[in-house]
């Protein structure tokens, strides 16, 4: 925990380590499903979920068609 606290002070506010895990992520594998996120850091989908839907929220990211799922882009 001490350490996540540092790496926020380092990096100040705005975007915590999670969120930043994801972006970097995104960044090195480009667009992916929250569920290969999730899969792929050995957590719950609905970490990832939430993680992302903040990072939409402040326009860090966007969502994009997902042609192996017609309900969820």
């Amino acid at each position: 925990h001490r350490l996540a606290q540092f790496v926020e002070e380092l990096h100040g506010p705005g975007v915590t380590a999670p969120e930043r895990a994801v972006l970097e992520y995104l960044r090195a594998h480009g667009p992916t499903p929250v569920p290969q996120i999730a899969r792929h850091r050995g957590v719950s989908r609905q970490h990832i979920q939430g993680i992302v839907d903040s990072l939409l929220q402040r326009h860090l990211t966007r969502t994009e068609a997902n042609p192996g799922h017609r309900r969820r882009p």
